[in-house]
C-alpha cells in the first residue's frame, strides 16, 4: 500500500510567483446546449486555486471533459468551464484552444501573477490517454511546479495525471486530494466499529476487490441494486429475469463464504419492487421467471435501516435500485435518510449515490462525499494509483 507520508502537500511547497501547472478534475456534466448542468467539481477546485492565487503563482490549469472520440470536438470544449470559473473566482481566467505548442506559450508569456490560464480538453489528444512521453514533456515545458488536485483521475496513467510529474522536482497534492485521502484512509486502517459497507449499482465488476480488501475491517455488508442478483444467484435463490453477471457468480459465492468465516453479517434483498407487463408497480417476496427486480422492497429497506442505525462508520457506493426511474428509487432514498440521521461517520461515493443525496438536499449532512468514482473504489481496494505514485 502507498505510504501517504511520502506525499508532499501544497502547503509544504513554495509556489510564490512561480509557474504552476495545476491538474484539476473539471469533468462536469454538460447539457445538449453546451451549458454546465452541475458545477460541483468546479467549486471543489476553488480552494486550491484561490490558495495558489494568493501566492501570486502563474497558474496553468488542465483537465479532461468526457470521452471524446478521435477528432471529435463539438460538446467537449472546456470553454464553458473557463467562463464559469471566471464567474466563481471573480478574477481573470484566460482560455486557449490548445494544450501544448506556440498558442499556449504565447498566452503564458503574458500571464500575470495570480492569473489563471485554462487549457483545452486534454483528451482532444490521443497522446494523453496513451501517456506519451513527448506529450507529457510538452505539457511540462516552461513550468516550475506540478500540483495534482484531480482525485477522480488518480487511477489513470495518463500524461497529465502521471507522466508529466516525472519532469518536476517540485510536485505535490492539492487540497482536495488531501481531504479525500484524509477521509478514506481511516476506512482502511482504523474505522470506528461497527463498520457497515453499503454497495449497490448495476455490476459486481469493479467492487469484488473492494469487498475483499475491506472484509477484515467491516462488520456488516449490505448489498442492493443490480449487483445483488449475482450474489443471490450464488446463494441459489430465484432471481427471475433480473440482471446477473454469470462470470462473477463464483467470486460472489467465495466472498459470501469468506464473510461467514470472518463473522461479517451480509444483508441481501429479501423482497423486491417489480413492474408488471401492464406497467403497474408491485412488491413481491419471490421473483417469478419473468420478473425483474428493480428496487429493494420494504422488508429489505427496514433491515438495511436497522443495520445502519447501529453503525459507527458507513461507506456507501451505488444506488439500491434503478434510481433513474422515480418508481424505483424508494429504497435508495429511504436508506439515504437513515444514513444522515444516524450518528455514524458517513462517507459516500459514486455519481448516482451523490445524486440521491442531492435530490433529498442531504448532501451537506454527510461527513464526506467523495468526488472520485473509480479512483475511490481503486483506493479502497488497495490498488496502485498512478497519479499518486508519480508524486513520490
Amino acid at each position: 500500500m502507498l505510504d501517504l507520508a511520502q506525499l508532499r502537500r501544497l502547503d509544504s511547497i513554495a509556489c510564490e510567483k512561480r509557474k504552476v501547472f495545476l491538474r484539476l478534475d473539471l469533468n462536469v456534466p454538460m447539457r445538449p446546449d453546451a451549458t454546465i448542468a452541475d458545477d460541483s467539481r468546479i467549486r471543489a477546485a476553488l480552494p486550491t486555486i484561490s490558495l495558489l492565487q494568493q501566492s501570486q503563482a502563474q497558474l496553468v490549469v488542465a483537465s479532461h471533459l468526457g470521452r471524446p472520440a478521435a477528432g471529435e470536438v463539438a460538446g467537449y470544449s472546456l470553454r464553458p468551464v473557463a467562463d464559469r470559473l471566471r464567474e466563481l473566482l471573480g478574477s481573470r481566467v484566460h482560455f486557449v484552444t490548445d494544450c501544448v505548442g506556440p498558442v499556449r506559450q504565447k498566452a503564458m508569456a503574458t500571464l500575470a501573477p495570480g492569473e489563471v490560464l485554462l487549457l483545452e480538453n486534454t483528451r482532444f489528444y490521443a497522446e494523453e490517454s496513451a501517456n506519451e512521453p513527448q506529450f507529457a514533456a510538452a505539457l511540462a515545458e516552461g513550468m516550475e511546479v506540478y500540483i495534482n488536485d484531480a482525485f477522480a483521475t488518480l487511477h489513470r496513467q495518463h500524461a497529465s495525471t502521471a507522466g508529466m510529474a516525472g519532469y518536476f522536482s517540485h510536485k505535490a497534492i492539492g487540497l482536495l486530494v488531501g481531504s479525500e485521502l484524509a477521509a478514506l484512509t481511516p476506512l482502511l486502517s482504523s474505522p470506528h466499529k461497527p463498520f457497515t459497507l453499503i454497495l449497490g449499482g448495476a455490476k459486481v465488476s469493479g467492487k469484488i476487490e473492494l469487498v475483499r480488501n475491506l472484509l477484515s475491517n467491516i462488520d456488516r455488508l449490505l448489498i442492493g441494486g443490480g449487483m445483488a442478483f449475482t450474489f443471490l444467484r450464488a446463494e441459489g435463490k430465484a432471481i427471475g429475469s433480473s440482471l446477473v453477471e454469470a462470470g462473477k457468480v463464483r467470486e460472489s459465492e467465495e466472498i459470501l463464504k469468506e464473510a461467514a468465516r470472518s463473522g461479517v453479517e451480509v444483508y441481501l434483498p429479501e423482497d423486491f419492487c417489480i413492474r408488471r407487463e401492464g406497467g403497474e408497480v408491485e412488491m413481491v417476496d419471490t421473483l417469478g421467471a419473468t420478473d425483474q427486480g428493480l428496487d429493494i422492497g420494504p422488508k429489505t429497506t427496514a433491515a438495511f435501516v436497522k443495520a445502519i442505525a447501529g453503525s459507527a462508520t458507513l461507506f456507501w457506493n451505488g444506488p439500491l435500485g434503478v434510481f433513474e426511474q422515480a418508481a424505483f428509487r424508494g429504497g435508495t432514498l429511504a436508506v439515504a435518510k437513515e444514513v444522515v440521521a444516524s450518528k455514524a461517520h458517513s462517507v459516500i461515493g459514486g455519481g448516482d449515490t451523490l445524486a440521491a443525496f442531492k435530490q433529498l438536499n442531504l448532501l451537506h449532512k454527510v461527513q464526506h462525499a467523495s468526488t472520485g468514482g473509480g479512483a475511490t473504489l481503486a483506493f479502497l481496494a488497495g490498488k496502485r494509483l498512478p497519479g499518486l505514485q508519480a508524486l513520490l
